[in-house]
């Protein structure tokens, strides 16, 4: 019988949350997680950015820039109306690509780093993460070798779930279904 996890996990719509939103929900809810307590920021609008931007960042890229709102809307909006446990806003380093004979497919150094930038913002004057009783999770992930990318995430949320490797192991294959990782063979 799967175990059942009742935590409301928070993910920002932002940035490579749009292209591994997929593997995400295939390897949540592959855990128990209802794929109701998934629950996405909204899409950004100017608003939100206004919002969201009083936290500031000097970064000149917007997609970046666009991160500390989205998070701001996780805790201020979604939050606020229905408890979440975790903030889940993984840092991206290599992604998976259909394109073959690649030395390699990283993504760039701004966007890998913007969860931690992020989580910088809402923790340099107090740790509002803390104050609001949400547990901020950006371990590092790599899509282009499936065991490490198990054992990154096996370390962020084994001891949170009560994960065994193997359960670990079969939702990652869940998620990478979710996902083309393999080049086209013609």
């Amino acid at each position: 019988m799967k175990r059942r996890h009742t935590a409301r996990i928070g993910m920002p719509r932002v940035l490579n949350m749009y292209v591994y939103a997929p593997f995400f929900s295939g390897y949540f809810e592959s855990l128990g997680v209802p794929g109701a307590n998934l629950v996405y920021s909204d899409f950004t609008t100017n608003e939100m950015y206004r919002e969201g931007a009083t936290r500031g960042a000097v970064d000149p890229c917007f997609p970046a820039k666009i991160g500390i709102a989205h998070v701001h809307n996780l805790l201020y909006a979604k939050h606020a109306k229905k408890r979440l446990d975790y903030i889940f806003f993984p840092m991206v380093d290599t992604l998976h690509t259909s394109l073959v004979g690649l030395q390699g497919s990283f993504a760039c150094p701004t966007v890998t780093i913007t969860p931690d930038t992020v989580r910088a913002a809402f923790i340099k004057e107090s740790d509002v993460f803390a104050e609001l009783g949400v547990e901020y999770v950006n371990p590092m992930v790599n899509f282009t070798d499936p065991k490490l990318l198990a054992r990154q995430l096996g370390h962020a949320w084994g001891e949170r779930f009560g994960l065994s490797e193997e359960e670990n192991a079969r939702a990652v294959e869940v998620g990478l279904g979710h996902v083309v990782v393999e080049p086209d063979q013609e």
